[in-house]
């Protein structure tokens, strides 16, 4: 079954908690804050209130796995935020091309950027302002 909206399922006093509340109350203060009205999904056993933001874009899925030195580029990132290439280099000890063709893949699945240009170019985890 499809969700559907609970306020055009059931009577008022189906719905209505202690002191005027319940799903009415919690429909209100969604809308306030901006989230699209919930969702019920009625199943056999249980009902499931959904409430997403009215914004919500649903997580991408990375259909590249990474490889090893991927994955030590990512971490060493995350952990040392604004790292230059030459730093990445030293503290891996990978060769700088492939360390550079790992970066330029990694930025290409959106999972890091970088800020500056030449030897000034530093590396972040995307969405992670640059300080």
């Amino acid at each position: 079954m499809e969700p559907f909206d609970i306020t055009n399922l059931l009577p008022s006093w189906c719905y209505r908690g202690m002191g005027g509340g319940g799903v009415l109350k919690i429909a209100e203060l969604s809308a306030q804050a901006g989230l699209t009205h919930p969702e019920l999904d009625d199943q056999t056993t249980h009902v499931v209130l959904r409430f997403l933001p009215s914004l919500y874009i649903p997580p991408r899925q990375v259909t590249n796995n990474l490889s090893d030195s991927q994955h030590a580029i990512m971490q060493l990132i995350s952990d040392s935020p604004r790292i230059a290439r030459r730093q990445i280099v030293e503290s891996l000890g990978f060769d700088l091309n492939p360390v550079r063709d790992d970066l330029e893949k990694l930025e290409s699945l959106g999972l890091i950027e970088r800020s500056g240009k030449g030897r000034g170019t530093v590396w972040y985890l995307k969405g992670a302002a640059p300080a």
